[in-house]
């Protein structure tokens, strides 16, 4: 990987995932590259490097911690499917920091929602679970459009991660 910028780190990471390819020593690469270049990545790779780690399951929490930091102080580059994707990537991966969420989803409260689609509004459902189940009685920033997250959710078949069959799992017990 030596020579790939942000961009090729990002976009090899993302189709691999994409593909379902199995592929950690590959993933583990990419995020040493990563961590040693993160400050070239711009919020749409930061978002699709955080995607296709949780859709890979690959954990990768020093990268994670990165990309957190990174995307906080770039909140404002981000479009509503990056947002939208990178709070679902720490859903996934169990992300602990309610300011985190709250900042990223925050972000959101300003877009006009017919702007994202049913798979965004469907993550954006996961990630109200999650704050829900991590964070007892704290109010969700996107609670005011809970039932159209719902909806989008019910409406259309997502491809689980494995936290989320784990989870699933969990829960029939």
């Amino acid at each position: 990987l030596d020579g790939f910028n942000p961009q090729a780190l990002a976009n090899t990471a993302w189709a691999f995932a994409t593909a379902s390819v199995e592929a950690p020593d590959l993933f583990n690469a990419i995020a040493d590259a990563a961590l040693t270049t993160l400050d070239g990545f711009n919020p749409q790779a930061l978002a699709n490097t955080a995607w296709a780690f949780a859709t890979a399951s690959v954990e990768a929490p020093a990268l994670f911690n990165a990309i957190a930091d990174a995307a906080l102080t770039t909140l404002d580059g981000f479009n509503p499917q990056a947002l939208a994707n990178t709070a679902w990537a720490f859903a996934c991966i169990g992300w602990l920091n309610l300011d985190f969420f709250v900042a990223l989803l925050s972000s959101l409260g300003t877009v006009n929602h017919s702007s994202l689609n049913n798979v965004q509004l469907s993550q954006l459902y996961l990630v109200s679970l999650h704050i829900q189940l991590e964070f007892p009685g704290q109010k969700f920033p996107l609670a005011h459009i809970q039932s159209e997250l719902l909806t989008a959710f019910k409406s259309h078949e997502p491809r689980p991660s494995k936290l989320q069959r784990d989870v699933a799992a969990a829960l029939t017990r």
